[in-house]
């Protein structure tokens, strides 16, 4: 009858308590794994969103220079995409349809309540560098109910003549001529 009796050092198998205590490690590591991975999604949009904005801001101010887009002050007005040029878009025409055009192309509706991007631009002559003058573009996340949009600015010094009209708004909201330059005046 002995030998049918086992003590507690001979026992084979897990209790129950050493279970559930293995059981709460494995929940709590797989709580802080899907955590941190969300955090890991999080910060790779964040990402994405910074190198588009950084994107945008460069292709506007190439637009702006290139005389693509007209050169005047504005402040968080949406980002409306350029149209493509007629030789990016004939290519794109559907083969199959031999009496479409350029013109037949629809180009894509944005929402100005709540437009995706919004850019401002700004300028001001270099007063220490004669000759010279600054051209800021920031492009802004469009949502406002965001607590920190995803924002990007680059400013480039140019050096020549200020673009026709450039200072125009400046010069109408200065009360007084003596707060400009002349030679933004003349």
């Amino acid at each position: 009858m002995r030998r049918f009796m086992r003590r507690p050092h001979e026992r084979k198998g897990f209790s129950l308590i050493e279970v559930i205590i293995a059981t709460a490690i494995l929940m709590g590591s797989a709580i802080v794994l899907a955590k941190l991975a969300g955090m890991g999604r999080e910060q790779s949009q964040k990402a994405a969103l910074h190198s588009a904005a950084q994107q945008l801001c460069e292709q506007t101010m190439n637009e702006l220079l290139l005389g693509l887009r007209p050169t005047e002050l504005v402040e968080r007005t949406p980002l409306i995409p350029l149209p493509k040029p007629v030789d990016e878009m004939t290519e794109e025409l559907q083969p199959t349809d031999p009496l479409a055009s350029p013109q037949d192309i629809v180009e894509p509706i944005v929402d100005d309540a709540n437009p995706e991007w919004r850019h401002s631009i700004r300028m001001e002559l270099l007063p220490e560098l004669p000759g010279m003058w600054a051209m800021t573009v920031m492009v802004v996340q469009g949502d406002e109910t965001l607590v920190r949009p995803i924002r990007f600015e680059l400013t480039r010094w140019i050096a020549g003549p200020v673009p026709a009209g450039a200072f125009d708004e400046l010069a109408q909201g200065a009360d007084e001529e003596s707060m400009l330059p002349q030679e933004i005046l003349q």
